[in-house]
């Protein structure tokens, strides 16, 4: 499922969280080489919350961890491409502590079709959910 940024809804008195990320944390934390793992844990891309002409709410979450392989950071990947990657996709981070949440993204350009996934980033690899 794709959204198109020309629909409009209102955003009202929504809940959500926007965490900042420094390049330099990003960049390391992605050229870092990581071992495939069956034991990653399972993330959920849910529906936009909300969509105006310059940001989008998105519904996010992971499940519990596996013990022995937290969760180093999760969020939604975000890319005019049909799949959404590390690699060429805007990273809007999630609080590591908490397990879902409605994440606000913004800066995007109204009428531009969007593609958003959950993603979480683990000691075991990469976790990735569907495509929306």
């Amino acid at each position: 499922m794709k959204f198109n940024i020309f629909s409009k809804l209102a955003l009202g008195a929504l809940a959500f969280a926007f965490v900042a990320c420094d390049e330099d944390y990003e960049k390391a934390a992605f050229d870092t080489p990581v071992a495939p793992s069956h034991d990653l844990p399972t993330v959920t891309t849910g529906d936009p919350v909300a969509v105006t002409g310059t940001a989008a709410i998105l519904s996010i979450s992971v499940d519990e961890v596996v013990e022995g392989n937290p969760v180093l950071h999760w969020g939604v990947l975000l890319s005019t491409n049909d799949n959404p990657g590390l690699a060429g996709s805007t990273i809007s981070y999630a609080n590591v502590e908490e397990t879902s949440t409605n994440l606000m993204v913004g800066g995007l350009v109204d009428e531009t079709t969007y593609y958003y996934r959950t993603f979480a980033h683990t000691e075991g690899g990469v976790a990735y959910g569907e495509v929306k």
